[in-house]
């Protein structure tokens, strides 16, 4: 599918496209809710979701004049923090999306109170860490070398892409163009890795494990924003990753991989590449989707 082909669809609001991607993202949202009716753990999981949220609320700094979340986690500057904070956040938001079966009750399931209290939240951490107009990372703790910008370009970026298809029935439109805004600035592209302490450094190229991360990320986000040049430049940045390489990153002939130009990483960046694969497959399932062909 040409760029002239998706713009046609988009401005005419097809219908099939339309459904295509609402089925895409309700595919993720199922994977990250795990709703499996017939599990018979699946009681269990929605207990133990509701008590993970309730315990989070119940430790999250509330007042108007904080600076962090929770006490474990004073420097939401900081890389891991960030992370962890985030993830914090994608808890409280399964457990609004998490739906209650028979006797099996959840107290957060589509609930305003924990809405509002998650959607302040991120509010909180867009405008004062992860934000829009950050030219440059701060330096880590230790004073010296540089924070890992994994979690500012990959992780964060998904979470939030999580977090937004958890509560995409109830999100606001301005906080979701915050959550696309600040996405953007530090996963502006699914094709390279950028130096967020030189902006006007050279980007990386992404590959391997790390590409299959950035193409989902901006392929969801492309869909989340309706930006859907976006969505299929990053699937069609794909179309290669597992083509024999001769030097540099990527698979070769003898099937050892390589990440990091010199890095024998088969058990770690590989496994990452091809489980990130099963879960883009996974959320393409079920239909003719028009990305579906990256994936055949």
């Amino acid at each position: 599918m040409n760029i002239i082909y998706l713009i046609y669809y988009s401005m005419c609001k097809s219908i099939q496209l339309e459904q295509d991607i609402n089925m895409i993202l309700q595919n993720k949202q199922d994977q990250l809710t795990d709703n499996n009716y017939n599990s018979i753990l699946y009681p269990w999981y929605i207990t133990y979701k509701q008590n993970a949220a309730t315990q989070l609320i119940n430790t999250m700094q509330l007042t108007s004049n904080r600076t962090y979340l929770w006490d474990n986690l004073k420097r939401i500057d900081q890389d891991t923090q960030l992370e962890w904070t985030m993830s914090n956040l994608q808890q409280i938001a399964v457990a609004y999306a998490v739906k209650p079966y028979n006797n099996y009750t959840n107290i957060h399931y589509q609930n305003i109170t924990t809405f509002q209290i998650l959607t302040d939240a991120i509010d909180f951490v867009l405008s004062n860490f992860y934000r829009a107009d950050l030219e440059q990372l701060t330096p880590p703790l230790s004073g010296t070398g540089y924070q890992n910008q994994w979690q500012w370009q990959i992780a964060v970026p998904e979470i939030l892409n999580n977090i937004v298809i958890l509560i995409k029935d109830s999100i606001s439109n301005n906080l979701l163009q915050k959550v696309v805004l600040s996405s953007r600035r530090f996963m502006p592209n699914a094709s390279y890795l950028y130096n967020l302490y030189n902006p006007k450094a050279t980007p990386s190229l992404s590959t391997g494990g790390n590409l299959v991360d950035t193409a989902r990320i901006c392929f969801l986000r492309g869909l989340i924003s309706q930006n859907l040049i976006e969505a299929d430049y990053s699937f069609h940045s794909l179309d290669h990753i597992l083509d024999f390489v001769t030097t540099s990153d990527g698979f070769y002939k003898d099937y050892s991989f390589i990440q990091h130009r010199v890095i024998v990483a088969s058990a770690s960046y590989g496994y990452t590449l091809f489980n990130g694969r099963i879960q883009n497959q996974w959320i393409i399932r079920r239909f003719n989707s028009h990305f579906k062909r990256v994936y055949k």
